[in-house]
């Protein structure tokens, strides 16, 4: 099996995971639960290059920042109609779904900043907007994410 493949085989797996038991969910939520997989995908390797827990690659850091900024780029928002409760996102997103959207806009505000900061291939730019990235994601789930 050559390397290519198996990365493949191996990513393709990773992806699939939140559709196990998928017949039990709605499918808003699985599209959910799959959305925020991928992303945090392209973050990780993105944080332990920062963190030096993997060697700085800025040819992939640049690839990272971009497909982050893509996916971040995903109507989500329309995945959450009522009936879709569960898993990890809590009751208050439909509460109070403006602040819900506002926060998720800051994401995607915060990720297409990450992909020019990975475009520049400074390590130093890239670990300061990593960590504006994280507050924001951090802020939502503060408020809006159950813990399973």
């Amino acid at each position: 099996m050559n390397k290519k493949f198996a990365v493949a085989a191996a990513l393709s797996a990773l992806m699939a995971a939140p559709l196990v038991n998928a017949e039990e969910k709605h499918p808003s939520r699985v599209y959910r639960e799959s959305y925020f997989h991928l992303l945090g995908l392209h973050f990780q390797p993105l944080r332990m290059m920062v963190q030096r827990q993997i060697p700085w690659d800025a040819d992939r850091a640049a690839v990272l920042g971009r497909d982050l900024k893509a996916v971040s780029q995903i109507d989500i928002l329309s995945q959450f109609p009522e009936g879709s409760e569960g898993g990890e996102a809590k009751l208050e997103i439909w509460d109070d779904f403006d602040d819900f959207s506002e926060r998720m806009n800051t994401m995607r505000t915060e990720a297409a900043k990450m992909a020019e900061a990975t475009a520049s291939g400074d390590q130093d730019a890239v670990g300061k907007q990593l960590g504006a990235l994280g507050k924001s994601c951090k802020s939502c789930h503060d408020v809006y994410r159950e813990e399973e």
